[in-house]
């Protein structure tokens, strides 16, 4: 019937296509300590993230995300907590997407790390957040993910011989947002192994490093989206496989080289 014939001839904007584009990208860190007392380890510790994207055709992807904590680092432990710190933060964040804000963020979280022994270390990280996302022309729903994150993580590295070293972690998010198809929960975890060498062929005077990569991600939203499928709730699984290869230039500069794979499958076809 005419019904079907509009349903069977619908087509989709350019922006929901799989099309091809490049970009340059900015990623930049940055770490300010303050020795609190002369003498002490303890400190105040500042950092600081830039992550910005510019597309050659498709402008409205262009990302750009500043990120900030700041909070005092407590490592003046005696005896069997000599190798221990902890430190409580403030964070803040911002991100932009297609040159208007899309949202911000703040809240708080505490990190520890432990020298275990010469070789192995662990850390881990909690974060709690509030993200305010704002309603713009290309998205005026966007203030349905407002909402408060939880994030957990934990690591462990260890250096199996001076120039190999092995790591591993696992974290889990639960992001609860003003719409419950928005919510979810993300587990899952990586590893990695990492070799640093001399130079090949004497092509630098200062070591190279390269590390094999692998992450598995599991994403699930706690409620269906009626306007995507009313009867199933998106369940997502991702690989992400990658290759890094750090070229020590000079005692101060490095060269990255780094090539990645991923690999998304839902139980939805849109994702």
């Amino acid at each position: 019937d005419l019904e079907q014939l509009r349903v069977a001839h619908q087509f989709l904007d350019d922006e929901f296509l799989g099309l091809p584009d490049w970009n340059v990208f900015v990623n930049a860190q940055g770490r300010h300590s303050y020795t609190l007392e002369p003498g002490s380890k303890d400190s105040w510790d500042s950092t600081a993230q830039l992550y910005s994207t510019q597309q050659f055709k498709f402008g409205e992807l262009d990302l750009n995300l500043l990120a900030l904590t700041s909070g005092p680092r407590f490592a003046s432990f005696e005896e069997e907590f000599s190798d221990f710190s902890v430190r409580p933060f403030l964070l803040s964040e911002i991100v932009t997407l297609g040159n208007e804000i899309h949202f911000y963020s703040f809240g708080a979280g505490v990190e520890a790390s432990k020298q275990l022994t010469e070789r192995i270390s662990v850390n881990g990280q909690y974060a709690f957040r509030y993200r305010d996302f704002i309603n713009t022309d290309p998205r005026p729903n966007n203030g349905e993910r407002d909402g408060f994150e939880n994030d957990l993580n934990a690591a462990l590295r260890i250096f199996l011989t001076d120039n190999l070293l092995y790591g591993v972690s696992l974290f889990v998010t639960d992001e609860n947002t003003a719409r419950e198809y928005n919510s979810n929960t993300e587990f899952g975890g990586s590893a990695s192994l990492g070799v640093q060498y001399a130079a090949p062929f004497g092509l630098t005077d200062f070591p190279w490093r390269s590390t094999l990569n692998a992450q598995y991600l599991v994403t699930d939203f706690k409620a269906p989206d009626p306007s995507v499928d009313p009867n199933n709730a998106r369940l997502d699984h991702e690989w992400r496989v990658g290759l890094t290869n750090q070229i020590g230039v000079t005692e101060d500069l490095s060269l990255l080289l780094q090539v990645q794979h991923n690999d998304n499958d839902s139980n939805l076809p849109n994702f």
